[in-house]
């Protein structure tokens, strides 16, 4: 499933939510991840997928954002294993990003970047 058609499906089952009868509020409050946005609340590990770095090279950044520090920089082709997207920064027209284990780091990737567009599991 395309990164592009993730997106439309989360947004369309959201929107669809108020036809449901449930009520979505936004936050009262600000949280940590409206402050920073590289301090990402947290990822899914149930349902690991895999693939390859295609960017030469391929930053692996604390956060779903290209002003998020680089943890790692891997090479392309290096194996990577995929655990789930969320929305971000757009790179080259892609707004999702996919945390991934890669290169002997941790952290976030856009799908522009990865073999299969990154995971099919929203976090």
């Amino acid at each position: 499933m395309s990164a592009h058609f993730r997106r439309l499906l989360s947004t369309a089952a959201l929107a669809a939510l108020p036809l449901a009868g449930i009520a979505v509020a936004g936050p009262a409050t600000a949280s940590a991840t409206s402050l920073n946005p590289c301090a990402h609340p947290g990822w899914r590990e149930d349902q690991p997928t895999y693939g390859h770095l295609t960017g030469d090279p391929t930053n692996i950044r604390s956060g779903p954002y290209l002003d998020c520090a680089i943890n790692k920089v891997g090479a392309r082709g290096a194996a990577a294993t995929y655990m789930c997207w969320v929305d971000g920064g757009d790179v080259q027209g892609t707004p999702t990003w996919t945390f991934v284990y890669s290169s002997g780091s941790r952290g976030w990737v856009n799908d522009s970047l990865l073999e299969h567009r990154g995971s099919p599991y929203h976090c």
